[in-house]
């Protein structure tokens, strides 16, 4: 996960976020889904987490975990699929499955049923392009300036 789209439909979210992620090479997929069917835990939530009891049936919940700190994106692993009845136990199987030793800040589940993804047959049309461009941070591009004297604009 690199960030959010805000979209009316699942088939929108896909398309923004194709514009606004995949402009980096080595994309493959996008995936998105509603941002109420994310459920997430941080470290410090973590630390007093209790499973509840649930009723509900089980389903399919793809996991994924934030093991990073970094400022400039929002970077969250995808690490797996688990099944359980809730969320909170998505994220305890998880915990128990998917933990090693990285520090992870925070785990994040998602039902599978909410999610919506790119398809392989999209892979050539919509992320191949990507892959000649070249991308800048924004520390390698230079500052404005005055100009110096003697110096014309069309120099």
């Amino acid at each position: 996960m690199v960030g959010s789209v805000h979209a009316g439909d699942a088939e929108t979210a896909l398309l923004e976020a194709r514009t606004v992620f995949a402009r980096r090479p080595k994309v493959h997929s996008l995936w998105v889904a509603p941002e109420d069917a994310v459920v997430d835990l941080t470290q410090e939530e973590l630390a007093n987490f209790e499973p509840p009891i649930a009723d509900g049936a089980d389903e399919s919940w793809q996991v994924f975990r934030k093991t990073s700190q970094r400022r400039s994106m929002t970077f969250v692993d995808w690490v797996g699929e688990v099944v359980a009845n809730s969320a909170e136990s998505a994220i305890q199987a998880a915990i128990t499955q998917f933990s090693d030793k990285k520090t992870v800040w925070a785990w994040l589940v998602v039902p599978t049923r909410a999610l919506a993804c790119s398809d392989d047959d999209d892979i050539e049309s919509w992320f191949a392009p990507a892959a000649t461009k070249t991308y800048k941070q924004q520390s390698q591009y230079g500052f404005v300036g005055k100009l110096r004297k003697g110096r014309s604009n069309n120099e």
